[in-house]
């Protein structure tokens, strides 16, 4: 959602393009295609995915490459949950694809992987002739990186002992992104695309008569659970909840009962 007000600010136009729960979440060439005109200069995407965990196979990369040469575009790729993936997709960064790498922006960062959330540090990676405009922004929106981070960061993730922090807390991911599955498979009227990434679940909603927004509204009213409407990513999401697995097993246990007597009530 913050993609947009960005594009907003820049006096530019944001054309969404709709990502189907049917072709689980991957790239359909057709439908890019038809976003793609005369004005065009820029697409964004954000892999692997926040918030269905989509991972983009090969092919969709593939299409987004050869859209993107065809018609002289630049790439703006997020890929901040780059190493919390569950399944056997490969990540694959956009900027490796052939002829990708001069024409792609890849913004990524730290925060996700070695559990720094609260310390934001990240990072770009560009054709030089991009950096002198990016600067022009970013010192007028970030005053300092503070350098205990960065000197923390770069001696800690290099650690045998982070490493192994990170594969358990990879794993710890993977367990509670299979109960919560398991949990929500027991559910009727509610389905989901499996997750292979990032620690979200995105849970369609419709077949319960109410939208995301509805949803979320009285789960939270009359259960006091909270999830996130999915029409805030857009109106391919507008039927869709989305729940995060970062948290402790105990309160995604307690949380989805809680789901589950809504449901049943509805």
């Amino acid at each position: 959602m913050n993609y947009e007000n960005c594009i907003n600010m820049a006096g530019a136009k944001c054309i969404k393009v709709e990502l189907k729960e049917e072709d689980s979440y991957q790239i359909d060439e057709a439908t890019v295609k038809k976003a793609i005109n005369e004005k065009t200069k820029m697409i964004i995407m954000n892999n692997p995915s926040n918030p269905t965990g989509t991972v983009y196979n090969k092919n969709s990369l593939e299409i987004i490459a050869r859209l993107a040469q065809e018609h002289n575009l630049i790439v703006l790729s997020d890929e901040i949950y780059e190493k919390l993936i569950y399944s056997n997709t490969p990540f694959c960064s956009m900027a490796s694809l052939d002829g990708m790498k001069e024409r792609t922006i890849t913004v990524n960062g730290f925060s996700k992987v070695y559990a720094m959330t609260g310390w934001r540090l990240g990072y770009i990676t560009a054709d030089k002739r991009f950096i002198p405009s990016i600067l022009k922004v970013h010192q007028y929106i970030t005053t300092c990186a503070p350098t205990f981070i960065q000197s923390g960061l770069a001696v800690g993730m290099v650690t045998d002992e982070c490493k192994k922090d990170v594969a358990d807390m990879i794993q710890t991911f993977k367990s509670r992104r299979n109960f919560v599955m398991k949990q929500f498979d027991s559910i009727d009227r509610l389905s989901y695309v499996l997750p292979e990434a990032a620690f979200y679940i995105l849970i369609n909603v419709s077949q319960t008569g109410l939208d995301g927004d509805e949803f979320a509204t009285r789960l939270l009213e009359e259960k006091g659970v909270a999830t996130v409407p999915g029409a805030g990513f857009g109106e391919c999401c507008r039927n869709c909840i989305r729940i995060s697995y970062a948290t402790s097993l105990e309160n995604l246990k307690a949380g989805i009962e809680k789901i589950k007597d809504f449901v049943d009530e509805l």
